[in-house]
């Protein structure tokens, strides 16, 4: 991805509360995904949305997966502000071809609520059983090769982290 991009998403992504005529609390989370949807852009978003930073990367570096450093600045484009998250891998050797077993341990060994637990393998399974249709194998056998990558675990965690942080209730 292209340095800079992250800001689309966050210009894009509202989160609000919903109500006929009373209050009440509940979150939904709106993404328009007209060209599609990145990881780290939406990491970005929500950060801008209102997620909790400091909880995010602490968590983040706690995780049983090494070689990567976090960064989070503001970029400024054509009037927008907005986030830019970016994970930087140490190596190229950081793209392992994890499968769905190995994903789901470092996600059970987090410090992730039980929610959001659930909910990045739940977002991982739909990813395997995709690919298992397409490449006519079963989830168990599949190895991730892309989202099997450190940067894509860690996307695929924040946003877990994000969305459970920022109580949303419906997407």
């Amino acid at each position: 991805m292209q340095e800079g991009t992250g800001y689309l998403t966050s210009y894009f992504l509202h989160l609000t509360s919903r109500c006929k005529g009373m209050v009440i609390n509940m979150k939904t989370l709106y993404f328009e995904c007209f060209s599609g949807i990145a990881g780290d852009m939406t990491v970005a978003a929500l950060l801008d949305a209102g997620g909790d930073k400091d909880g995010l990367f602490s968590l983040l570096e706690s995780l049983n997966i090494d070689g990567f450093d976090l960064s989070l600045t503001k970029v400024d484009r054509c009037g927008i502000s907005a986030n830019f998250f970016d994970v930087k891998l140490h190596s190229e050797n950081n793209h392992n071809h994890r499968g769905l077993t190995e994903i789901n341990e470092i996600i059970k060994n987090s410090k992730l609520s039980e929610n959001a637990k659930r909910m990045a393998a739940n977002i991982f399974l739909c990813l395997a059983e995709a690919e298992g249709k397409v490449h006519n194998l079963p989830i168990n056998e599949i190895r991730f090769h892309e989202i099997g990558a450190t940067d894509s675990i860690i996307d695929i965690i924040s946003v877990a982290y994000l969305i459970d942080n920022l109580n949303v209730k419906r997407i």
